[in-house]
């Protein structure tokens, strides 16, 4: 059992998440007279209580935070009925106080590694890997994988998940991300590696604010891209940083 914990440093929160019982405050003390005596905020559990993932691997979770204050979580959520399953559960905090912690992903299929985006406008968004299960009776036996965000304009009160891109599970067995990053005028970009049966391509998209996500561009240049890193300026300018696999030739 596992809850994902939070404190705060501040208006404007520094934190660190760790999916256990504690908290892990970066780069100030543990010690809890310590801790209080540094400005961070005791822990706060924002998920229910849920079930380890059982392979054993991490779990994993992600945060982010504007200059307001707003702030987006994500985890990690695991399942042991039906056959077992993974979701990505959110919370939001707004004006000091947590919202109720909702499933933001879908509720079949495993969808993993979380990663979130808030904006100076408020937009804010979630991404994360979906795979079919194995006994999927749509691709069986032939699973895919598909690239998914779910993006909260600022204003908004719906969530809206988009699948930006879908290809075969193969290549190297890595954890993928999908990075995302918001503008200052609410324009959502997100990158991720995709296999294509050769290859893994490193692709990004954009959502324009108020509009709908462009086609995916790759930009590897044919290159066997893994571990993307994403950063967006408050200008949209946006930089792309990857690896190079060095299995391409046993891949």
């Amino acid at each position: 059992m596992r809850n994902i914990y939070f404190g705060t440093l501040g208006l404007r929160a520094r934190l660190g998440l760790i999916a256990t019982v504690s908290i892990l405050l970066m780069g100030a003390p543990t010690s809890p007279l310590l801790a209080a005596n540094s400005g961070w905020s005791g822990a706060t559990a924002v998920s229910p209580v849920g079930q380890p993932d059982p392979t054993r691997g991490s779990q994993l979770n992600d945060v982010a935070v504007n200059a307001s204050g707003l702030t987006i979580a994500a985890w990690d959520q695991y399942t042991y009925n039906n056959g077992g399953g993974a979701t990505i559960g959110a919370a939001v905090q707004s004006g000091g106080h947590w919202a109720a912690p909702f499933t933001i992903s879908g509720t079949t299929g495993f969808s993993m590694s979380p990663r979130v985006a808030v904006g100076a406008d408020g937009t804010m968004a979630v991404s994360w890997t979906y795979q079919d299960p194995v006994n999927d009776p749509v691709n069986y036996p032939n699973p895919i994988q598909k690239i998914q965000v779910s993006v909260l304009p600022a204003g908004a009160t719906a969530w809206s998940t988009t699948t930006l891109d879908q290809g075969p599970i193969g290549g190297v067995a890595i954890t993928q991300f999908v990075p995302v990053a918001v503008d200052a005028l609410g324009n959502v970009t997100a990158t991720w590696s995709m296999w294509n049966g050769t290859i893994h391509v490193i692709k990004t998209a954009t959502k324009t604010n108020g509009g709908v996500w462009l086609a995916p561009v790759s930009v590897s240049s044919g290159q066997d891209g893994i571990f993307p890193v994403l950063s967006v300026n408050a200008n949209g300018d946006a930089g792309v940083v990857f690896a190079i696999s060095p299995y391409t030739s046993t891949a």
